[in-house]
Order: C-alpha cells, then sequence, then structure tokens
C-alpha cells in the first residue's frame, strides 16, 4: 500500500494506480527503495549457490511491483546491468547509470 497524502485529489503517475504522483497542492510525492542485488563474480560453487538465474528475474518483478520513483542498486553485476538494460519496464521508467570499476 502506498502513501497518499492528504488531500482530496491524488493524481497517479499516468493513471496507472502507481504512487509517485502530485497532489492538488502541486507536493510532489515519490518512492524510493534500495536492493543488494549480491553480484554474481565468485567461483563456480558460490555462483550455484546463490542462484543468480532465479533471484535477478525475481529482482526485476520486485522493481516493477514495488515501482519506485528512485531505486538505488547495490552489488550489480554486469550480467545484471545488461538484464536491466535489455528489460522493457526498465527502459520506459529509469535512467540507468553505472560507476564503471567500483
Amino acid at each position: 500500500e502506498c502513501f497518499k497524502p492528504p488531500s482530496t485529489h491524488f493524481v497517479e503517475k499516468g493513471g496507472t494506480g502507481d504512487c509517485h504522483g502530485v497532489t492538488e497542492s502541486g507536493t510532489f510525492v515519490f518512492r524510493a527503495a534500495t536492493l543488494n542485488v549480491l553480484t554474481d563474480q565468485f567461483p563456480w560453487p558460490v555462483r550455484l549457490a546463490i542462484a543468480s538465474s532465479v533471484r535477478f528475474p525475481a529482482a526485476l518483478q520486485w522493481i516493477e511491483k514495488v515501482s519506485p520513483t528512485f531505486l538505488g542498486l547495490n552489488e550489480v553485476s554486469p550480467l545484471f546491468m545488461e538484464m536491466l538494460g535489455s528489460s522493457e519496464y526498465i527502459q520506459k521508467n529509469y535512467f540507468l547509470s553505472d560507476a564503471p570499476g567500483h
């Protein structure tokens, strides 16, 4: 359930039921979220145990479900960054940035 301001008129982002928007008084309402993706840059036994092939798609589904206005991701591997960039939902709703070498 998202926070709705005390205004009786709430304009939702795109009218889609998202929890961000602008109140009648002009106050911007947003949702922020962070997620530690847990990189998949480990030796193969660890990669097998952490099941990135299951976790990464689940993380993308979570992002779409939560639909944050601002999203911070930690431990993003090149593979997950590629998945983000390939996601139609991410392409339509977010700008991606990266800190190469970190």
